[in-house]
């Protein structure tokens, strides 16, 4: 077997390793930085027939090399192709079995696009290709076009718009496609053939993919010529947003991602309104927009950022939940102080339970309310609305002690001298007595002249005053158990879980389908290891370590859970005010 060093400095070796039917395998044994003259050599002796290149990458031996080799196969291959001289269907061949073994990768399409543009005579000759076989593979017809159009723009760009009414969808896909990212010169007639033909596409579409390549070829020539085509394309994006087709809707939030800069203003509330609705179970769709989110200015653009989660979020049948906007979430927690409140809010003041869940889903899992603590002024809440939000805050974000806290206190600040006696009492009946020691992040959060300051001077001394009767009164017998009760409790709750759940078993479907078996377990697993034939086994241990969260409860939880439980539903059942 031939080696591969002696492969990169010799034809011979070359040859050799053609001979023993490893050319390929040595091919991707070779070093990075010999790509170029393992390249070079390859086409030299393909050139001068010495060696069919083409049909080495065709043959049996390519099945041998997977994985990171074959990578570094479609590395090689990148550089050598365009090198070859040979027909155009024969190197379309080889691209095809390497594109359908790589499993559509970029590599491959870059091969064929840089031979076919390589001169003019290869695209000229791809042309000629696809004239005679209109059922050629998927992605030829967009590399020819995007290669000669940079010999000969005028023609190519003719090309391209009578094959993009080709009843073959690939054919006619590709030539979409291609109209929007082929080189073509600023010649006004070209450019409005080729937006008028996008405009058809987008408005008489043969297929949901015509008006989606449509849209992102639009979108390209935007990219390119800018303020020339703006207005063009404005109104072309504006009719695709009328009534957008699930492929769609993925181009414009794609283009709203990565293409906005020269959006004006009416493209950006299109774009907006074509992509709100978009289906929980288009989960590209999705990851588009939470993606555009997380590049998008949240904080100088709200109340288009607000509208967007208002109809994506809301009760509907196909509303998304926000575990699908996860980069989202995490930029809006680590923006600027408030912002992250304002949001919280804005949801909760809605008062519809998806978004009120959302607005608790935004909330940061750690202890410290930074960005929740805000200005309510610009929300110019009067008494009642003041009520109605500390309610939904109660109702949907009890659990979550330091984010309720700043944003009740929020609430206080913003709450009237006259009016501040029904909130103080609301918060003290169902925040601080579930968590006493929320007081003490009360006192420190309030400065001199803090407007809350007053209220929470009075709930101070109104809690105080409960606790202090509290311990007089002492704890009732019931929840001052012994050792032996609580132990007896115990395993009387054991056994109810124990006989359930082998009831349970009994009456399911799985029983009779599957075998169960129970597994011991302790503080690590053994395990024995036979590393040779006839020897003894090797022991292995492996200890084992248990995690505990703990998470602090509302006191009336376990006080009186049926009234908190009826309190906080009614909280989150309210209307909001008229």
């Amino acid at each position: 077997m031939s080696d591969p060093s002696n492969l990169m400095s010799t034809n011979e070796g070359i040859l050799s390793a053609n001979a023993e039917g490893t050319l390929l395998s040595a091919i991707a044994s070779t070093p990075y930085d010999e790509d170029d003259s393992l390249a070079g050599a390859l086409a030299e002796l393909h050139n001068a027939g010495t060696l069919d290149v083409l049909k080495a990458f065709r043959s049996d031996q390519l099945d041998a090399v997977s994985g990171r080799s074959f990578f570094r196969l479609q590395q090689v291959f990148r550089r050598t192709l365009p090198q070859i001289e040979c027909p155009a269907a024969d190197a379309a061949a080889a691209c095809k079995i390497l594109f359908e073994k790589a499993g559509n990768n970029g590599l491959v399409d870059d091969a064929l696009r840089e031979w076919f543009q390589h001169s003019r005579k290869r695209a000229e000759e791809g042309l000629d290709l696809i004239r005679h076989d209109l059922d050629i593979q998927t992605g030829i017809t967009r590399h020819v076009l995007m290669a000669g159009a940079v010999h000969d723009p005028r023609r190519f760009a003719e090309e391209a718009l009578n094959l993009s009414h080709q009843p073959q969808s690939h054919i006619r896909l590709d030539a979409l496609f291609a109209l929007g990212r082929m080189t073509l010169e600023e010649d006004d007639h070209i450019l409005t053939r080729v937006t008028g033909r996008l405009d058809q596409a987008i408005e008489s579409p043969i297929s949901d993919h015509d008006a989606a390549i449509a849209i992102e070829a639009a979108l390209h020539l935007l990219d390119r010529f800018g303020e020339k085509l703006v207005d063009v394309v404005e109104v072309l994006l504006a009719k695709a947003c009328e009534n957008p087709t699930p492929s769609m809707r993925y181009a414009i939030a794609l283009g709203l991602r990565s293409r906005r800069k020269h959006y004006t203003e009416t493209i950006i509330d299109a774009s907006f309104s074509a992509i709100q609705h978009a289906d929980k179970h288009a989960p590209d769709t999705i990851n588009e927009i939470d993606l555009m989110l997380y590049q998008w200015n949240l904080d100088g653009d709200r109340q288009r950022v607000l509208r967007l989660l208002r109809n994506l979020l809301s009760h509907s049948d196909d509303a998304i939940g926000l575990e699908a906007l996860d980069n989202f979430r995490h930029k809006l927690t680590n923006e600027p102080d408030g912002l992250l409140g304002w949001y919280v809010v804005s949801l909760l003041l809605t008062g519809d339970l998806r978004l009120s869940v959302a607005a608790n889903g935004l909330l940061p899992y750690n202890e410290v309310p930074t960005g929740l603590d805000i200005d309510l002024t610009p929300f110019t809440l009067n008494p009642a609305w003041i009520l109605f939000l500390a309610r939904k805050i109660l109702g949907y974000c009890l659990v979550n002690r330091a984010s309720a806290s700043a944003l009740l206190l929020s609430c206080l600040r913003a709450a009237s001298d006259e009016d501040r006696a029904a909130l103080e009492e609301l918060v003290l009946n169902y925040f601080l007595i579930n968590y006493p020691g929320a007081i003490e992040w009360f006192e420190a959060a309030v400065s001199p002249n803090d407007p809350a300051e007053v209220s929470v001077k009075r709930l101070s001394s109104a809690l105080k005053t409960y606790l202090e009767e509290l311990h007089r009164s002492g704890l009732c017998a019931a929840f001052r158990p012994s050792d032996r009760e609580r132990q007896l409790q115990g395993y009387r709750q054991a056994d109810s879980w124990r006989t359930a759940q082998k009831e349970a078993e009994k009456r399911s479907v799985l029983s009779q389908l599957v075998h169960r078996s129970v597994l011991l377990y302790g503080t690590g697993t053994i395990s024995y290891v036979y590393t040779n034939e006839g020897c003894d086994p090797h022991r292995q241990e492996m200890p084992l370590a248990s995690f505990h969260q703990t998470i602090e409860i509302p006191r009336l939880e376990v006080i009186d859970p049926v009234g908190l439980h009826y309190a906080m539903y009614r909280f989150r059942s309210e209307a909001p005010p008229k």
